[in-house]
């Protein structure tokens, strides 16, 4: 009497190791593309809220010099939190205007993928910046 062998042999073993590594080199570029495409959107989304909570803390607090704004000044009452990797600054101008620049200073993020989920974006610069102009 004959006994049969369970199991794979191994060509059938690397049969099935070639069709996984074929898969995984085609799914890897396409969740790495959407991996960036996340984070560009998280950034423009940020950018947004950012503009919103710098703004809201501009018109509702009236600071008596602006240009002297930081993160401590806005956490409290507009945002929960300092944001991770953005900074700001305000600029004074003639007729009582400023203007709010943010900039992701961080290179975790493909600039133009930004600007294409937020077009008012500048990418000029190193880093993406967002600018907007409000008057006192």
């Amino acid at each position: 009497m004959r006994t049969t062998r369970r199991g794979f042999t191994l060509v059938e073993l690397l049969i099935v190791l070639a069709v996984i590594a074929a898969l995984m080199g085609v799914a890897t570029p396409a969740s790495i593309n959407a991996v960036q495409q996340a984070k560009a959107s998280q950034v423009a989304q940020n950018f947004r809220n950012l503009k919103a909570a710098l703004v809201t803390y501009f018109y509702t607090e009236r600071p008596a010099d602006p240009t002297e704004a930081t993160w401590t000044d806005i956490v409290p009452n507009h945002l929960s939190a300092i944001p991770k990797n953005f900074d700001f600054s305000v600029t004074s101008s003639s007729g009582g205007k400023y203007t709010m620049t943010l900039t992701y200073n961080a290179d975790d993020v493909d600039k133009q993928a930004v600007k294409d989920v937020l077009d008012e974006v500048n990418i000029s610069g190193t880093y993406p910046t967002l600018q907007t102009t409000v008057q006192k």
